[in-house]
């Protein structure tokens, strides 16, 4: 609304956009609202919020934004007290059809060219939408999402928006098939009777006692073949009871690799392909509605995830059965072959034996349990070891690209002899951002805002926005000569200003200004009428008294 009317649709455009405020510096007029709206209209949720001014103010209502291309317009509308579903609209603004969030941001990410790299378009996007309240405006984090993210997040948004993420994708499989594996290896370990070695001293305990037990039952061998009468029933009946629990483990083992190799073999077959090149149904179907489509194709590519995922977890805890299978059969195996050599023990003697040997199965699988756990952390190990080596390749080559850029960037926004800032990758865990020996609040913004410039230039990154909050730090002149940058990009740059008299000493507003305004506000010219920090009746008293 402005004077009562309601306003005609806010066109937008390639570049810089600026919302101009009032030259007193008015606040609660709407500036940081509208952007505000732009993140809402790109799935964003925080000008929705029950507890914003906004809401309070003119309750709940509908936001209808397009986004054209190729010269085709796609209309859509969202609801503020319904943000979980977007509307596709016809010319006229009438509903067509619904779509969940998840949907639409699919959609946003497969048409902006954000589909292949990875994340999601608000993983990958959101950190540059700088608008107060919404906490991306860490001078020293440029690359921060959320305030509860770790560092390693904002370093692997990097890694994909720079299309490097691919191998360690696969390197980040092997970690994640492996954490199955063990996960699965674990559980089934609670469910054994044996316990196994907890540490390497228990290791070397059980195996000096492993030697010592088998050294008594070797002995007890020596004296009975001295001559001890034969029991031959007594050893029969021995291994034919080993034999029974042999044949019972391989019969258990045998079916659970038949369901193994049927469980990958569903595996292979599990499979979707993204509908390629939509846009080009156009030439053969003109008119054609993609949408659905993409909602389609989101929908069973979800699916594919969850079956995969769902297999993969079945798949890892059938191999860790199997493996403690194999050990048991092993052992089996081995008690059967020394039970052979057993050829004159009587029954009390044999029950010893028994007995013995039993307890060095034990011994022998809570060993082999603790060589298994620890094969796992040694594979742990290598595979970190790999992703830290790609990352840091990686990591060096895009850290020298972005500060080739920022350099070229902060030299054409305020000239040479003022320090560029930086950043330094030390580790995946770890970098910095700063402009070397120059802490000032100004200087650490403008660093920001020239960090964001930098990759929209160099990734397939397509919006940033920047509120007054943090443009006010920075100094005039460098603001102007960051705002000739924005005007020169391709994608789209939203910003809210105010008090633009002061950009010059004659008080002329600069052409970069005037020329990407597309929203003015002021005191009486808020965004929706009214100022939110006025009273609401006193203001309609002052638009009745005018009329």
């Amino acid at each position: 609304m402005d004077e009562g009317v309601i306003r005609k649709p806010i066109k937008l455009h390639r570049g810089l956009n600026i919302v101009v405020g009032g030259a007193d510096a008015s606040n609660s007029i709407g500036k940081t609202t509208f952007l505000l709206a732009i993140d809402f209209a790109l799935g964003g949720k925080t000008y929705a919020r029950k507890s914003s001014s906004m809401v309070r103010a003119i309750g709940h209502h509908t936001l209808h934004f397009t986004h054209t291309f190729d010269g085709v317009d796609y209309r859509f509308c969202r609801d503020t007290a319904e943000t979980k579903t977007v509307w596709s609209c016809d010319d006229k603004r009438n509903r067509l059809r619904s779509m969940s969030i998840e949907a639409y941001k699919d959609w946003l990410a497969a048409k902006y060219g954000l589909g292949e790299l990875g994340s999601s378009f608000r993983d990958l996007q959101s950190p540059f939408f700088r608008v107060y309240g919404m906490k991306h405006d860490d001078v020293d984090r440029p690359l921060m999402s959320s305030t509860s993210d770790k560092v390693s997040a904002d370093l692997l948004r990097l890694l994909k928006l720079y299309g490097r993420y691919e191998e360690v994708a696969e390197i980040e499989e092997k970690r994640e098939n492996l954490e199955l594996d063990r996960s699965a290896f674990r559980n089934a370990d609670s469910r054994r009777f044996i316990r196994k070695a907890q540490s390497a001293k228990e290791y070397a305990k059980n195996e000096r006692k492993i030697k010592s037990l088998e050294s008594q039952m070797k002995q007890m061998l020596e004296r009975c073949d001295k001559g001890v009468v034969e029991i031959t029933t007594e050893k029969s009946g021995y291994i034919a009871t080993l034999t029974d629990q042999l044949i019972e483990l391989r019969r258990g083992r045998n079916s659970l690799a038949r369901a193994l190799r049927a469980m990958e073999r569903d595996l292979e077959l599990i499979s979707f392909s993204k509908t390629k090149n939509l846009e080009r149904l156009r030439t053969y179907f003109p008119g054609i509605d993609i949408r659905p489509i993409a909602e389609i194709d989101a929908f069973h590519e979800e699916n594919v995830r969850n079956l995969k995922e769902m297999h993969r977890n079945e798949s890892a805890d059938i191999k860790a059965r199997i493996a403690d299978l194999d050990l048991q059969i092993s052992r089996i195996e081995e008690s059967i072959q020394q039970a052979g050599g057993i050829s004159t023990l009587p029954r009390v003697a044999m029950e010893e034996y028994a007995d013995l040997n039993s307890l060095v199965e034990q011994l022998v699988r809570a060993n082999e349990l603790y060589d298994r756990d620890k094969q796992f952390a040694e594979d742990a190990k290598e595979i970190k070891s790999q992703r830290e080596s790609i990352e840091q390749h990686h990591f060096r080559e895009i850290e020298s690209a972005i500060n080739e850029e920022l350099l070229s960037l902060n030299r054409a926004a305020v000239g040479r002899g003022i320090a560029a800032p930086k950043i330094e990758i030390v580790d995946p865990d770890h970098y910095t951002y700063e402009i070397p020996l120059d802490d000032g609040t100004g200087s650490r913004n403008r660093g920001m805002f020239l960090f964001d410039i930098a990759l929209l230039r160099q990734t397939p990154l397509k919006f940033a926005i920047h509120d007054s909050p943090g443009l006010k730090q920075v100094e005039d002149g460098h603001t102007i000569g960051m705002f000739n940058l924005y005007s020169q990009c391709e994608e789209q740059i939203f910003v809210a200003i105010d008090k633009v008299d002061k950009y010059t000493e004659s008080g002329e507003v600069p052409d970069v200004i005037k020329e990407n305004t597309v929203l003015e506000l002021s005191r009486g010219h808020e965004l929706f009428g009214i100022a939110w920090n006025r009273d609401i009746e006193s203001q309609a008293e002052d638009i009745g008294s005018d009329e």
